[in-house]
């Protein structure tokens, strides 16, 4: 179990499940081998990284749209994020059972040890993830992985991903922690101390982590202001070919990002530059 202080010790720093992000996992039986795979096949996995509320979610959508492979079984739409997630539903709740397992959550600050879970359960948990992201991405030879607790444990999947012959491209994307932090508040209840420090876990655990690694950092504001650059810098520091003709992507993203400011601007913590965002 995790070395942690109480929960006495975290006064109103500790909120109830929510419905997003944290819903009781799904008990499983036990963790069956990954299919295997021709070793030819080249497989590259963009692995999208970030704080809860940081935009991670229209970057993952941007990127399935220029033509990387979504999950087969995805979570869906809701008022907090009526965009949708774009992410693998299956591995949430695998994640979610593994941090509990490990006495945390998806909204602890602290540090999470995988090591914590012992040797045991650790190998049942890294057989698990590795079915999983081949039974929801197939052979797909590029696909987009986008989870926010990632961030806090990002060299188990790097792990994982090596022994599977997975070239790992990692995504960093960057929100103004003010609107970050009123956004679960709006959301969640959550207080200003606490949002602080959960962002700062995740930022801090997921760019250590990377360091060395195939990376670029991307800001959620300069993406809805000028997408186009973005995208630039992620195609030419990963010198990708994308699947999909740029004709065809440009168009899709211009639409993309027009709902994604449009509902922004309709939510109760909308986008808006730096400079006039405060926490009263």
């Amino acid at each position: 179990m995790n070395k942690h202080p109480s929960p006495e010790n975290l006064q109103g720093a500790t909120p109830g499940p929510q419905p997003a992000e944290g819903r009781p996992a799904k008990a499983r039986a036990k963790a069956k081998p990954a299919a295997a795979k021709d070793p030819a096949t080249k497989r590259t996995c963009i692995m999208v990284l970030g704080m809860h509320r940081s935009g991670t979610s229209a970057l993952t959508r941007a990127i399935s749209l220029l033509g990387a492979e979504l999950p087969k079984n995805m979570l869906g739409a809701n008022p907090s994020n009526p965009a949708g997630h774009w992410e693998p539903e299956r591995l949430i709740e695998l994640h979610d059972q593994m941090l509990a397992a490990a006495g945390s959550s998806w909204d602890d600050w602290r540090a999470f040890d995988p090591s914590d879970l012992g040797a045991a359960r650790l190998r049942f948990y890294k057989a698990e993830i590795a079915r999983l992201i081949d039974e929801e991405y197939g052979s797909a030879p590029l696909f987009v992985l986008k989870e926010p607790r990632i961030s806090r444990f990002v060299p188990l999947y790097a792990e994982i991903l090596k022994r599977m012959r997975i070239d790992a491209r990692y995504v960093l994307i960057e929100r103004n922690p003010l609107a970050v932090i009123a956004s679960l508040a709006n959301r969640n209840g959550f207080t200003t101390g606490f949002s602080s420090l959960l962002w700062l876990r995740h930022e801090l655990e997921a760019e250590y982590a990377t360091r060395g690694q195939p990376r670029i950092f991307l800001s959620y504001e300069s993406m809805l202001e000028d997408w186009r650059e973005g995208i630039e810098r992620i195609t030419n520091s990963f010198k990708i070919d994308w699947p999909r003709p740029m004709t065809r992507w440009q168009t899709l993203l211009s639409e993309h990002f027009r709902q994604i400011i449009s509902i922004s601007w309709q939510a109760p913590i909308c986008w808006k530059p730096i400079r006039e965002l405060s926490i009263g």
